[in-house]
């Protein structure tokens, strides 16, 4: 098992710095003892940057003595109530029920693994809270919440830079959470220089559209084991975990009661909005 950090909750590591995180309504407070490392994630993820009462703790151990260069995905390990999180240069453990994660690190390159780390965290929080952290291009378009999804190499970034006047709340990676109204699709901070830069904000959930290739611009309804299906497969982290199954598919069978689901045959610029508005309640 990953060691403790043997810290107290919210106290951050000696001689280091913290920073705070605004994720769909709930906080990730990363601590380091690396005053360096936080001030660069602090400019990544600054638009998310902001106060809010439900904390999760992260407190990362960074040095980069080691010549390790990390080359495989980092291997998970879901117990009852923790993640343990381990590769070549770094382990880690989140702590479910305390809020509760620590990173140790030992490779010259942080960034990918810091964010992976906070990936799995917000996953299970999410589920936790009721909703999904999901595998989709979510836009703000004329004040409506609309996702697109599928998998790499579906069109996720393309319709995104399409989407020219529009709001981008992430081209890969949003949060679908119940709202007192409805589903409402977040913005996550999660991003790289070859994606766009996502903004902070949550809108309600009009539709999902699961993105397909084609030499013609027309939707269609897939049946509802189908919608489910697909819905479940674009979860990532817990759609890799058998413990999660049954959960999974429940929840992505609540979403498409609620969320009318479409596949979006598309081409290669912004005409798919004349098809896409009808049926989000636009014309």
């Amino acid at each position: 098992m990953v060691e403790s950090l043997n810290l107290s909750k919210n106290a951050p590591l000696p001689g280091g710095d913290s920073l705070l995180l605004a994720i769909a309504g709930f906080g990730l407070r990363i601590h380091s003892n690396s005053q360096n490392l936080v001030r660069k994630l602090e400019e990544h993820y600054r638009e998310f940057s902001a106060v809010v009462d439900d904390e999760i703790n992260l407190h990362i151990e960074w040095s980069k003595k080691a010549n390790i260069v990390q080359t495989l995905i980092p291997e998970t390990k879901f117990l009852d109530n923790q993640i343990l999180f381990s590769s070549p240069g770094c382990e880690g453990v989140y702590e479910f029920d305390r809020q509760y994660a620590n990173l140790k690190m030992d490779t010259p390159r942080p960034f990918e693994i810091i964010e992976y780390f906070m990936r799995l965290i917000v996953a299970v929080k999410v589920f936790q809270m009721g909703g999904l952290l999901f595998h989709g291009a979510g836009i703000s378009h004329k004040e409506c919440g609309v996702v697109f999804f599928g998998p790499s190499g579906s069109g996720k970034t393309t319709v995104s830079r399409l989407s020219t006047y529009d709001y981008v709340l992430n081209d890969d990676l949003v949060l679908l959470l119940p709202g007192e109204n409805g589903w409402m699709v977040n913005s996550t901070p999660f991003w790289n220089p070859t994606q766009i830069k996502p903004q902070p904000r949550s809108l309600p959930l009009f539709g999902l559209f699961r993105l397909v290739q084609a030499k013609k611009v027309y939707c269609t309804k897939p049946g509802r084991a189908a919608a489910v299906a697909e819905i479940a497969a674009s979860v990532p982290v817990l759609s890799a975990e058998p413990g999660y199954g049954d959960e999974l598919i429940a929840r992505a069978e609540v979403v498409t009661q609620s969320v009318p689901v479409f596949r979006l045959h598309f081409l290669p610029d912004d005409t798919f909005w004349s098809v896409v508005e009808p049926l989000i309640g636009l014309s």
